[in-house]
């Protein structure tokens, strides 16, 4: 993937990801874990319905990609397109994010508001907490 990554106000569960580069992804309002993800490879992906931990995901390009177990706050997304991104672990407000930008990338710990990000590569996140 190329280009750059951009999280906004990541405590309290308040995000904005924008410029996912050539999949043109926005999340947005994770206040009170309500999200939506637009605009994925074209928008051929919605992630919608985050409240309460339950979810849909419609249309992810031609593969047909699945996102499963978002119900209790659990959560696995694999697969999208060419960023090849893994989800797991949205129990307790705890998420766990690989394989952004070849793998380069790994986000933990967002309970509470807080963040640990490891593995970035050459800065293309920004974070503002």
């Amino acid at each position: 993937m190329k280009g750059r990554l951009c999280w906004v106000g990541l405590d309290d569960w308040k995000a904005m990801l924008v410029g996912l580069d050539e999949e043109k992804a926005m999340l947005v309002g994770l206040a009170e874990e309500k999200g939506m993800l637009v605009g994925l490879d074209e928008g051929k992906a919605m992630l919608v319905g985050l409240d309460e931990g339950k979810a849909m995901l419609v249309g992810l390009d031609e593969k047909k990609e699945m996102l499963v177990g978002l119900d209790e706050a659990k959560a696995m997304l694999v697969g999208l397109d060419d960023w090849k991104a893994m989800l797991v672990g949205l129990d307790e407000e705890k998420v766990l994010l690989v394989g952004l930008d070849e793998g380069k990338a790994m986000l933990v710990g967002l309970d509470e508001g807080k963040a640990t990000l490891v593995g970035l590569d050459t800065g293309r996140l920004c974070w503002l907490v």
